[in-house]
């Protein structure tokens, strides 16, 4: 027992250290310098009680708290899921060439999703496989660039489908502008979704 709250406290500032690495830019460096770095002291005027902080500097310190966070947790789920596809396939997929990451993510979705050998009756297929559920993953685990490399080859599988593609236009906008849309196309989306909401209430 005693060991087990041993190991479990060196796991907990093992994970904190790794999450201050995402936070602080340190976690793909491999010894390189970068200039991006933050410097030494560089926020240390910030403190929570203060209200002397310019809010630029406020906002970029929050910034790189949320930013980094968020990769750290992509980081870490991604790992997860190669675990699972290792441990219930024995696959290891060595190669992060954005296929490889997708065959990975297709591997964990047919261990998560299917019962009995059948697809999860809720899902929506395109070609007897849920391709919704693999951009999500995709995208969960940060894997944004191969999410918009799986898109553009799914395209065609979705020219009969209007709105799909409307929505796959959006993902592929809010990528490519760093997780962000602008009023047009945040207005665009609202009405089409209200245009479909409209046509089901009335189908």
């Amino acid at each position: 027992m005693k060991l087990a709250r041993i190991n479990s406290s060196i796991q907990s500032v093992s994970d904190s250290w790794k999450l201050l690495t995402y936070i602080f830019k340190e976690s793909s460096l491999n010894n390189k310098v970068d200039e991006s770095l933050i410097k030494e002291k560089q926020y240390s005027n910030i403190r929570g009680t203060s209200k002397e902080i310019p809010q630029a500097n406020m906002n970029e310190f929050n910034s790189l708290i949320v930013n980094g966070s968020k990769k750290y947790f992509e980081g870490t789920f991604w790992e997860w899921i190669q675990k699972e596809v290792k441990d219930n396939t024995g696959k290891i997929f060595n190669n992060e060439s954005k296929q490889s990451i997708i065959d990975t993510i297709s591997l964990f979705i047919s261990l998560r999703l299917k019962k009995y050998g059948e697809w999860d009756q809720s899902l929506e297929l395109f070609n007897s496989f849920p391709i919704w559920a693999c951009i999500f993953y995709l995208i969960r685990s940060g894997h944004f660039s191969e999410a918009i490399y799986y898109i553009n080859d799914i395209d065609d599988k979705l020219f009969n489908h209007k709105n799909d593609l409307m929505f796959i236009k959006y993902i592929k906008i809010w990528i490519d502008n760093k997780f962000k849309l602008n009023k047009e196309y945040r207005d665009e989306i609202k009405s089409d979704w209200n245009e479909r909401i409209h046509c089901y209430s009335i189908c």
